[in-house]
C-alpha cells in the first residue's frame, strides 16, 4: 500500500476482522496522508464443488465467527450429492437423502475444511439466503425453508416439534459439527435468524393467514394474535436455554415480507422488511415517521425494546 498516488512511497496496512465477520484495512503505523491506496494481496481463493456430476448449490448463504472460522452453506439439489463429506460427527449423513438436503461446511481459520456434512429428510428440504446461519459460543444455528420426513428431529432442549413442517431450526455444535437439535418451527417463507450477546434467539418469517403459527403473548410486548393481511412478519423470540418466550404477527392489510431481525447490545430488536399497505406503524417522536406508502412496496423498519414493546 502507498499514499499520495506514489507507488514509491509505501507503508504497512493490517487487516482487521469487524465484529459483524467483514473485513478491513487499518494501518500499521500513524501516517500523515492525503490518500491512501490499498494493494492487498490475495491470501486464499478456490473452487469448491462436486466430486462428480454438473449440478450446484443454490441460495449460498455465508458467515464468519468472532474466531474466525468461515461456514458456507446452501442447497443442494438431488444432482448434487457428491459434495465433500468431512468428519461429520453425526451431523447427519454422508450422502444425500432426498430430492434436495441442505449442505453446510466449516473452513478453520487457515481455511482447511474441518467439516461438511448434508441435512435432510426424504423430500425435498431447501433454504433460501438471507440471515440464515450465525454463531453463538460453541453453537452454529441454521434456519431454513423446509424440512421433511426423514430429517433428524433431535430435541436438545427448549423448543421442539418434530412433525415435518414449512421452516425448521437446527444447532450444531461449531466444533465438533455434532447434531444437538433439530426443530420445525412453523409454516411459512423465508425464516432468518439473529442472536443476541446473552444468547436470546429471534426467528422471523412471513407467515399468511392460513399458516400454522406458534402464538405466544408476551406481557408489555407488542401482541398481534392473528394475521392482518396476505402476509405477516412472524416474529418468535426464545431465551438462552432455547424455550420460546414470545411470537406474534407483526402487520396490516395486504403484504409485509422479506424480514430480518438484529439484536443490539441492550437486547433492543430491530426489523426490516417490505409492505405494500398498511403494516399497522408506530410512530417514535424526533425518528423518521412515513405513515402512508410511496409506491407499490415500501420499506418497513421498526423497533422492539428488550421488553417486546414496539416502539
Amino acid at each position: 500500500s502507498f499514499i499520495d498516488d506514489n507507488s514509491a512511497n509505501t507503508v504497512e496496512v493490517d487487516y482487521v476482522l469487524h465484529k459483524d465477520g467483514t473485513i478491513g484495512f487499518q494501518l500499521k503505523n500513524k501516517v500523515n496522508y492525503t490518500t491512501l491506496t490499498i494493494d492487498p494481496i490475495l491470501e486464499w481463493g478456490s473452487y469448491f464443488n462436486l466430486a462428480s456430476g454438473t449440478n450446484n448449490l443454490y441460495n449460498i448463504a455465508n458467515h464468519m465467527d468472532d474466531d474466525g472460522n468461515y461456514y458456507t452453506y446452501g442447497m443442494a439439489p438431488n444432482g448434487a450429492n457428491t459434495y465433500p463429506v468431512v468428519n461429520p460427527g453425526s451431523a447427519y449423513t454422508s450422502t444425500a437423502n432426498g430430492s434436495a438436503d441442505v449442505y453446510f461446511a466449516k473452513f478453520n481459520t487457515n481455511r482447511q475444511l474441518v467439516w461438511s456434512a448434508y441435512l435432510g429428510g426424504s423430500g425435498y428440504d431447501e433454504v433460501y439466503d438471507g440471515n440464515v446461519i450465525t454463531t453463538s459460543g460453541s453453537t452454529l444455528h441454521l434456519v431454513g425453508e423446509e424440512i421433511t420426513t426423514g430429517a433428524p428431529f433431535t430435541n436438545g432442549g427448549g423448543f421442539f416439534q418434530n412433525t415435518p413442517a414449512r421452516n425448521f431450526w437446527a444447532r450444531f455444535n461449531k466444533n465438533t459439527g455434532v447434531l444437538e437439535h433439530l426443530t420445525s418451527l412453523s409454516s411459512g417463507d423465508k425464516p432468518s435468524i439473529a442472536v443476541s450477546s446473552n444468547g436470546l434467539v429471534a426467528i422471523s418469517n412471513d407467515v399468511y393467514d392460513f399458516n400454522y403459527f406458534p402464538i405466544l403473548n408476551r406481557s408489555g410486548a407488542y401482541n398481534q394474535a392473528i394475521n392482518g393481511g396476505s402476509r405477516d412478519m412472524g416474529l418468535l423470540l426464545f431465551n438462552a436455554s432455547y424455550a420460546q418466550i414470545w411470537g406474534t404477527y407483526l402487520g396490516g392489510t395486504s403484504s409485509q415480507e422479506n424480514f430480518m431481525c438484529a439484536f443490539d447490545s441492550n437486547n433492543n430488536l430491530y426489523f426490516v422488511g417490505e409492505t405494500s399497505n398498511n403494516a399497522s406503524l408506530v410512530n417514535l417522536p424526533g425518528a423518521y415517521n412515513q405513515t402512508t406508502p410511496g409506491g407499490v412496496t415500501d420499506v418497513m423498519l421498526g423497533k422492539c425494546i428488550s421488553n417486546g414493546q414496539l416502539v
